[in-house]
């Protein structure tokens, strides 16, 4: 999946072409899965790599499993690639990701507002409607690029044994990039049991001391102890030590160097043989059908990026996705389109947040914004129209436990809880229809609004 937009059903591929102002959509790649020899029926062990783009995350598989991939430095891997892999009658499964915070391709000469632009600058005509239509158009591109990059991330974190995340010569934002996986991992279920490795590919350091001195500076950011592995000794390996973040236990750092130097001879050896041996005597091999978990995936968080649009035959619901048995594509189904990225916060590193799971589904002149949330609360709302801004307050709801009894043990949060939808922009307004607004008692409260036709500026 080189782009969320590759979901998009091909059938209505064209149609969605000439109804979308915003001209995003432009050459279709299908989501493919592929199963050769039939590798996903085996038992795997599932490893992912993550990093930016051009820090070695293909140079560092061609050196584990011994081939010989593009990795030249303007050579990306497209979308989400899966590479087997056998030593010593382990199924490793290798996961690796087109990468973070690329550069975002924008064909200015397609763009029909930006050749109406071009147009009337040429006659000296001001033209402020198609300025701000060309900035929506590269707003737009922007995020489908990080929806696109975090959805990714989290398909490959999520459903990997082991993690790699491969660096050079440490940024901020790869410290940021650290720091949302292990926030993203809090999240998870049995998180403490992934092994995560942070490969530090410094390439252009051929001194052991300047090897060295970058450890020393790395233990300002992270909290790290030394230890070292007694299996690995003198005279095969020179080197034999790995760094612990002493908060999560299950991350370690490990370093490389520039291949032909005294600090490559000193480091990569044992850097690339712990590697493989660690991930060779993992323990907890599952059944591993891509097919299924990334459809699995998609149906469960495309809502949290992307508004929907839907044809006026079917009700609003949260089974989005098909896959294609005949061409082995995973896609929306007919019935559905993709309409716009959803107007996403981020967290302090860059990460995309979100406290509920929800969809937006447009249908006519209505969208349905349906929210899952768990348990028995007390859900208050406030619309403000004029920003298109919806906010819930959450309650956990006491009376059931009061009512029962004395509470004894209670691990129920009652504490409020404040999320914040964005339903539309300043440009397109929306009312809330209060008569519409239900819970559907499967843990979805549905909130629906209307476009507004007139000039009614009535808040809730």
């Amino acid at each position: 999946m080189k782009s969320v937009l590759d979901l998009q059903n091909k059938e209505l591929d064209q149609i969605f072409h000439n109804q979308n102002d915003s001209q995003i959509k432009q050459d279709v790649v299908s989501v493919k899965i592929y199963n050769h020899e039939k590798i996903f029926d085996n038992n795997l062990i599932v490893v992912g790599m993550q990093g930016q783009r051009n820090q070695g995350k293909t140079f560092l598989l061609n050196s584990l499993i011994n081939e010989n991939f593009p990795s030249e430095f303007y050579v990306n891997t497209p979308g989400i690639c899966m590479k087997y892999h056998n030593i010593n009658g382990r199924n490793i499964i290798y996961v690796d990701s087109e990468g973070s915070n690329g550069p975002v391709q924008i064909d200015y000469e397609k763009n029909e507002h930006y050749q109406n632009l071009i147009r009337n600058q040429q006659n000296s005509e001001y033209d402020d409607k198609s300025i701000q239509l060309v900035n929506k158009y590269v707003t737009q591109k922007h995020q489908y690029q990080k929806v696109t990059e975090q959805m990714q991330q989290e398909f490959v974190i999520s459903n990997s044994h082991i993690l790699i995340i491969m660096l050079t010569n440490i940024t901020q934002e790869d410290v940021n990039l650290i720091h949302s996986i292990q926030s993203y991992l809090k999240k998870e279920k049995n998180s403490t049991k992934k092994r995560i490795f942070v490969m530090h590919n410094l390439k252009d350091f051929r001194r052991q001391e300047c090897i060295e001195k970058y450890i020393q500076s790395l233990k300002t950011l992270f909290p790290l102890r030394q230890q070292q592995i007694t299996t690995f000794n003198k005279p095969l390996y020179q080197y034999n030590s790995v760094f612990i973040d002493t908060i999560y236990k299950n991350v370690n750092h490990l370093f490389m160097a520039c291949q032909k130097s005294q600090a490559g001879e000193f480091y990569n050896k044992f850097a690339l043989d712990y590697l493989k041996e660690e991930i060779a005597q993992f323990k907890g091999e599952i059944k591993f059908n891509a097919a299924e978990k990334f459809q699995e995936y998609l149906k469960d968080n495309i809502k949290n990026y992307l508004t929907l649009k839907m044809d006026d035959q079917k009700k609003a619901n949260t089974d989005f996705f098909e896959f294609n048995q005949e061409h082995k594509i995973i896609q929306l189904k007919k019935n559905y389109q993709i309409d716009e990225p959803k107007e996403l916060q981020m967290n302090i590193f860059g990460y995309i947040q979100r406290e509920f799971s929800y969809s937006i589904v447009k249908k006519e002149l209505k969208l349905y914004l349906l929210v899952d949330i768990p348990g028995s609360v007390k859900v208050d709302r406030h619309y403000k129209k004029s920003e298109g801004l919806f906010t819930l307050e959450i309650n956990q709801k006491e009376q059931l436990e009061q009512t029962l009894g004395e509470t004894i043990i209670s691990t129920r949060k009652h504490d409020k809880t404040v999320q914040m939808f964005k339903i539309c922009g300043k440009d397109k307004l929306y009312n809330l229809v209060k008569d519409e607004c239900k819970d559907l008692k499967n843990g979805i409260h549905q909130f629906v609004f209307s476009e507004e036709l007139d000039d009614d500026d009535e808040e809730d």
